[in-house]
C-alpha cells in the first residue's frame, strides 16, 4: 500500500515529498492504529474486527483515488492516508496468534513463525513488481489491486472462526502489552528495522534509472529475505536474545555495505546479498515477543511489534523523501545506517539485560536455598 501511494503519487505529480509525507501519513495512522486493533481483538475477537476495518479501508483507498484524480488537493490526499491507515488492522498479528493457538510446542511455533515470514517475503518479491508495472499502466491500478487483495484476504480470514483465538476475560480495560518486561526494546528494534526499510525503499525507486527496474530490485531484495527464512525454519530455529544480536549485525554489516557504491547495480547486488538476514531476524523478534507475553494479549504484543516497523518505516520514508528533494540524493544511505546500527545497539541491550535477570533469578534461588537447608 505504501510503495503504491509513493509510485502513484510521483507518476502523477513528480513530487518525492508529496509522495513521501502521504506515504509516512498512512504508516504513522497505521502504526497507532495497529495496537488499538489488536486490543480489540483480543477482546472482542477477529471476526468482528475484520469487517469493520474492511469498510473503511475501501473508503480510504477511494478518497486517495478520487483526490489524484479529480481534486488534486494535497489535503485531500492526506486526509484519505490518514483513514486508510486509521482503518489498516495488523493482519499478520492476527496470523501470528493463530499460529501460537495451533501449535504449543516452542519447536513448531518457531518453525510457523520462520515459515510464515517467509511467505510474506514472497508477497514482496511478488508486489513490488506488480505494484509498478500496473502504476506505469494507469496509474490507480496498483493501488487498487492492493485494495482488492488486502479485502481478499481480511474477509476470507474473518470466514475462518475455527482457528481464532479465545476472547480474553479481560473486562472493560485492554491489557497493555508494552508493559511486559522486553517489549520496548523488542518494539524499539523494530521500529529501526521498519526505518531501514523505509528509507531504502525510497531512495531505490527513487535512483532507479527507469520506473519499473526499482519495484524489481526491491522485489529481489525480499525474495533472498525470504530464501533466507526458508533456511532459517528448516533448521528447526531456536528463538534466543544472542541469535537477535547475530540477525541485527549482519543487518548493520550489509547496510554499511550501500554507503559504497556509485552505481545503481552496485546498490542492488548489495541488496541481494544483505536481504537474507532480515526475514529471520523477524521471525526471532516475533519468537521473543511470544514468549515473553501472556497468551490473552499476544494479538496486541504483535500488533506492537507491526506498529514499531510501520512508525519507523514512516520516519524513515519522509525524512529520505525531503533529503532526495533538498539535497539531490547524494547521501541517503546514511540514514538506513543509522538505523541499522541502533538496532543492533538495542538488541545488544536486550541481551545484555535478559542475562542479568536471569543471573539475579540464579542468585536469589541459590540464597532461597541456602535458608532453606539452614
Amino acid at each position: 500500500m505504501g510503495l503504491g501511494i509513493v509510485l502513484m503519487v510521483t507518476r502523477t505529480t513528480g513530487r518525492y515529498d508529496l509522495a513521501a509525507t502521504a506515504c509516512g501519513v498512512y504508516l504513522l495512522c497505521a502504526a497507532v492504529a495497529g495496537p488499538v486493533w489488536g486490543s480489540m481483538c483480543d477482546r472482542r475477537g477477529q471476526q468482528s474486527v475484520l469487517r469493520t476495518t474492511a469498510i473503511a479501508l475501501a473508503a480510504g483507498v477511494v478518497l486517495i483515488v478520487g483526490d489524484i484524480g479529480a481534486v488534486r488537493s494535497d489535503w485531500g490526499l492526506l486526509l484519505g492516508a490518514t483513514v486508510t491507515g486509521s482503518a489498516m488492522p495488523s493482519v499478520g498479528a492476527m496470523v501470528r496468534t493463530r499460529w501460537a493457538t495451533i501449535h504449543t510446542t516452542p519447536r513448531l511455533v518457531a518453525v510457523a513463525y520462520s515459515l510464515e515470514s517467509s511467505l510474506d517475503e514472497i508477497l514482496f518479491v511478488v508486489g513490488p513488481a506488480v505494484i509498478g508495472i500496473l502504476t506505469t499502466i494507469a496509474w490507480p491500478a496498483g493501488i487498487l489491486t492492493v485494495l482488492g487483495t488486502t479485502l481478499t484476504g481480511m474477509l476470507w480470514l474473518a470466514a475462518q472462526p475455527g482457528d481464532q483465538p479465545a476472547v480474553a476475560n479481560t473486562g472493560s480495560h485492554p491489557l497493555r502489552a508494552i508493559t511486559q518486561p522486553g517489549m520496548p526494546i523488542l518494539c524499539a528494534i523494530t521500529f529501526a528495522i521498519g526505518g531501514i526499510l523505509g528509507a531504502t525503499d525510497m531512495i531505490i525507486v527513487a535512483r532507479a534509472p527507469t520506473p519499473v527496474l526499482g519495484p524489481l530490485v526491491l522485489a529481489l531484495w525480499a525474495a533472498t529475505s525470504s530464501a533466507g527464512a526458508l533456511a532459517y525454519a528448516a533448521r528447526s530455529p531456536t528463538v534466543t536474545y544472542q541469535r537477535l544480536v547475530i540477525g541485527t549485525s549482519t543487518i548493520l554489516a550489509t547496510t554499511t555495505l550501500l554507503l559504497l557504491p556509485t552505481s545503481f547495480i552496485q546498490t542492488a547486488c548489495i541488496l541481494t546479498v544483505g536481504g537474507v538476514a532480515f526475514a529471520p531476524t523477524i521471525s526471532i523478534l516475533t519468537g521473543l515477543t511470544e514468549r515473553t507475553c501472556p497468551r490473552q494479549s499476544l494479538t496486541e504484543a504483535f500488533a506492537w511489534l507491526s506498529s514499531g516497523t510501520a512508525s519507523g518505516a514512516a520516519l524513515g520514508t519522509i525524512t529520505v523523501g525531503h533529503i532526495l528533494t533538498t539535497t539531490e540524493g547524494r547521501t541517503p544511505f546514511t540514514l538506513p545506517v543509522l538505523f541499522a546500527g541502533f538496532a543492533a545497539t538495542m538488541s545488544v541491550a536486550g541481551h545484555l539485560s535478559r542475562a542479568r535477570n536471569a543471573s539475579q533469578t540464579l542468585t536469589a534461588d541459590t540464597a532461597l536455598t541456602c535458608q532453606e537447608g539452614h
